[in-house]
């Protein structure tokens, strides 16, 4: 009997590149999925850190029967509404050590204001170039230090007819988190009874995505190219905004003639929109092609608007 030769099980060239071909395909087929899949993974942390901060908020306001304000004074410097937050935020060492007269640039907190704190952090945040990798949220100021940033922007208002002057900076402060220089005072409680907690922003996002703003740019010191955000500084570009500018720009519309509305309103890194906390402490995704007037409504805490839903 002739004993007959097994063929060899060895792929030819040319199948080699038929299956190299198919696998390229189905990548290029399921990364856009792999993509998404993380983004929303990335868009679920999001939401629950704003959630957090809502909470916490919500905590300061039955304690001390108001909301923090967006800016305070009598002596107690530039210290951000969320720096208030943090005992809720199971932050309170950073609280307790914290020296409110003296303000961030009191010497005892500069190492304070260096820390990153996760629960401020966006996980789809993106940075600028020469600016530390994705996770640790810091950047360098002309003296050399660090000081940590923030991806959240406190609501105070609706801008002046879209408008925003460096005249009138501190005017129609409508919103959830008021200056204290307008003797007022803000908390769940009246926003409920007002336009109503579901129908009133209370923090929002920010990200470091405007493309023509950079660092040391005039007539403003920019620490970072793409913005100025802090967790701890009350200056009105650095923990509060409101809607008074493009939502989620790209860029500073009118950069030229130093109308810096972008910079003073709600962007993020995810894509279409930003996630908003209302003051019912619910998030939701706000899509950017979102009407002007109903953003501004959203950002008002005793408007009147009749609206019923933004999504």
């Amino acid at each position: 009997m002739i004993a007959r030769r097994r063929s060899s099980g060895a792929f030819t060239l040319v199948e080699l590149l038929v299956v190299i071909a198919i696998i390229g395909v189905l990548i290029a087929l399921l990364l856009p999925a792999v993509q998404s899949a993380r983004e929303a993974a990335r868009m679920t942390s999001c939401r629950n850190k704003l959630k957090q901060i809502g909470l916490a908020m919500h905590q300061h306001s039955d304690v001390v029967g108001r909301l923090p304000f967006a800016t305070p004074t009598e002596g107690e410097g530039w210290n951000s509404a969320f720096v208030y937050a943090l005992p809720y935020l199971e932050e309170s060492m950073i609280h307790d050590r914290y020296d409110f007269d003296g303000g961030p640039s009191a010497p005892d907190n500069v190492e304070l204001i260096r820390l990153v704190l996760p629960v401020f952090i966006c996980p789809s945040a993106a940075f600028p170039s020469g600016a530390p990798p994705e996770g640790a949220a810091t950047y360098a100021v002309s003296c050399g230090s660090e000081y940590a940033s923030t991806s959240h922007f406190l609501i105070y208002g609706s801008g002046e007819q879209r408008k925003m002057r460096r005249d009138a900076l501190a005017m129609r402060h409508n919103g959830a988190f008021v200056h204290e220089l307008t003797q007022q005072t803000t908390s769940i409680s009246k926003i409920s009874g007002l336009d109503g907690a579901s129908k009133t922003f209370l923090v929002g996002e920010v990200d470091y995505g405007l493309r023509n703003i950079q660092a040391d740019q005039p007539p403003w010191f920019f620490p970072s190219e793409g913005g100025t955000h802090q967790w701890w500084s009350a200056y009105f570009s650095g923990s509060h905004a409101n809607t008074g500018g493009v939502f989620n720009a790209t860029e500073i519309e009118n950069a030229e003639q130093f109308k810096l509305n972008e910079l003073l309103s709600f962007r993020s890194d995810h894509p279409g929109g930003v996630m908003m906390l209302y003051v019912d402490g619910n998030v939701r995704f706000v899509r950017e092609d979102t009407d002007e007037a109903i953003l501004d409504a959203f950002a008002t805490r005793e408007g009147g608007e009749v609206i019923s839903s933004i999504d």
